[in-house]
């Protein structure tokens, strides 16, 4: 994933959707039911949208990391503008 092999190397990343109203932004963003309770290797979990993934992910290398002395702060901001 590109863009989490930027972020693990100190770069700042963004993922955006953007599009018509109802396109489907959020879903694909955040996965059914907004990506509440996705726990790892269940079926919610291979519909989990970009943002869960893409956490998950980033935590799993963190992990690895932490196991050769790599010390790291995450900081996410996530925002949905609704009727602009």
């Amino acid at each position: 994933l590109p863009l989490l092999d930027s972020v693990l190397q100190g770069y700042h990343g963004t993922l955006l959707a953007y599009g018509q109203t109802g396109s489907g932004k959020t879903h694909t963003m955040l996965g059914p039911e907004g990506g509440t309770n996705v726990q790892a290797f269940t079926e919610e979990a291979l519909h989990a949208g970009i943002i869960p993934r893409m956490m998950r992910e980033l935590f799993a290398r963190l992990h690895v990391l932490s196991a050769v002395e790599f010390r790291w702060s995450v900081q996410v901001t996530a925002y949905e503008i609704y009727c602009e």
